[in-house]
């Protein structure tokens, strides 16, 4: 179970390692990153608090009257949240991240608050858990924000706390409003959500001015809009979108980019492709020898060509559908054929695909008996963190690969919706040396293979 058993990650949000590149101080390493130079964390909030590594936060209010009422008052959660005069980001960082922040005051945006962090505010997302979990929260009752609507952001809770602290249409009112982006992280997950940035911004203390605790350059007056807390909101991770789309139907995510880019199966990626130009065999006749190339990924505005030794018409040219000749289907010499395509005319983009026919014959000869799948990986033991798998007899099924490893772990995922007679696909394995297994199936059929990663 991952309740109860977290405390002993505590040390690392209430004083957060990545919180020392944000300090200026002869304690701190600001100058060491300077990607992060706009993050700056409030030293003298309201000029008196310090909420740096290792300094009080907001201790010194600790046991004071004026916490009667609110999630900080020892009655309520202020031995969680007020544990002791070294753990400043006890007060925002465990909360959000350990077990959900509760719509009790301070917890409530800066709106209406008239400058006091501790009044009541703005009421804002409500999912809390009195439990230290590393557990991802969602509050059902939040609706989803439409992705077409025009305040949809990436930014997640962060931006539905700045639209509740500056937008008419929700800065006005103490009253709970669904505002655009509070399903975002760190309340849920979104797939567009751009969780570095997040993350990176609630370690400088977007959260605690967001509640009333303002950057060191407030003076006064009811907003916390400072010159740095603009900058702290300005400040992106460097990656601020996928570079490729989402999948319209479950899971979503697109298949993960290959870790590498090994010539004996890829090519060079061209602008705009989704994918390296890759070679492959569409289909094969084992009694006629009748072979169809095809090819994957590279610039679908560009014309390739093929060729193949071994096949009649061996050199280069547009034609997909060829013939390996009588001669070498025949030795027993010679089980493979190396089909290589280019981009018509570019030499330096041939990238190379082994076909073994033989194999291939003999796979699905005993598929077509038995009515089974044929599963097999190219290269196995591998070196590499991934593993190419061919798979034969689910033509027209539903097909779902993975693999597995020894404790259980998944890894590269794929989907297809409908197979081919020969359907070749590239997954992911761990970085860890070892055995692991990779599954394949349809409706009808499963097969698993063991599948050594050296």
């Amino acid at each position: 179970t991952p309740y109860g058993n977290d405390a002993q990650f505590n040390q690392y949000l209430v004083n957060p390692e990545v919180a020392l590149y944000m300090d200026d101080s002869p304690s701190g390493f600001g100058s060491a990153v300077p990607g992060l130079a706009p993050l700056r964390i409030q030293t003298k909030s309201l000029g008196a608090y310090d909420f740096r590594n290792g300094k009080p936060g907001l201790f010194p209010l600790k046991n004071n009257p004026a916490l009667d009422g609110t999630a900080l008052a020892e009655a309520a959660f202020g031995k969680l949240l007020l544990p002791d005069d070294k753990s400043p980001r006890a007060v925002d960082l465990l909360p959000i991240f350990h077990t959900g922040v509760p719509n009790m005051r301070p917890y409530q945006l800066a709106t209406g608050k008239g400058g006091n962090p501790l009044a009541a505010g703005k009421p804002f997302i409500h999912n809390f858990l009195p439990t230290l979990t590393d557990a991802l929260r969602l509050n059902m009752a939040v609706p989803a924000t439409p992705r077409n609507h025009p305040k949809f952001s990436s930014l997640g809770l962060v931006q539905a706390a700045v639209l509740g602290l500056t937008d008419p249409l929700y800065n006005t009112t103490k009253d709970l409003q669904f505002i655009p982006n509070m399903d975002g992280f760190p309340n849920g997950r979104r797939l567009e959500d751009d969780i570095t940035t997040i993350e990176l911004q609630a370690v400088s203390g977007v959260v605690l001015a967001a509640i009333g605790l303002p950057y060191d350059d407030y003076v006064s007056g009811p907003s916390p809009a400072t010159p740095t807390l603009l900058r702290v909101l300005g400040f992106n991770a460097g990656v601020t979108k996928n570079d490729t789309t989402l999948k319209a139907a479950f899971p979503f995510e697109q298949n993960p980019w290959r870790g590498f880019t090994g010539q004996e199966y890829m090519g060079p990626t061209a602008p705009g492709s989704t994918q390296p130009l890759s070679a492959t065999v569409l289909s094969y006749n084992c009694t006629t020898g009748d072979i169809t190339f095809g090819r994957t990924g590279g610039d679908p505005n560009r014309t390739v060509e093929y060729r193949a030794a071994g096949v009649v018409n061996g050199v280069y040219g547009t034609s997909t559908n060829r013939q390996i000749e009588f001669g070498v289907r025949n030795d027993p010499n010679t089980p493979s054929i190396t089909v290589m395509v280019r981009y018509v005319g570019d030499a330096a983009s041939e990238v190379s695909y082994p076909f073994n026919f033989r194999t291939y014959c003999a796979s699905a000869r005993i598929s077509a008996e038995s009515e089974h799948l044929s599963v097999r990986v190219l290269g196995n033991p591998s070196s590499k963190t991934e593993v190419t798998v061919e798979v034969t007899g689910a033509a027209g099924q539903p097909l779902r690969l993975s693999v597995i490893n020894s404790q259980g772990q998944q890894f590269g995922e794929q989907s297809v919706p409908v197979a081919d007679a020969i359907e070749r696909r590239t997954l992911r394995l761990g970085q860890q040396t070892g055995v692991y297994f990779l599954e394949v199936k349809t409706p009808t059929d499963r097969q698993i293979i063991k599948v050594l990663r050296q």
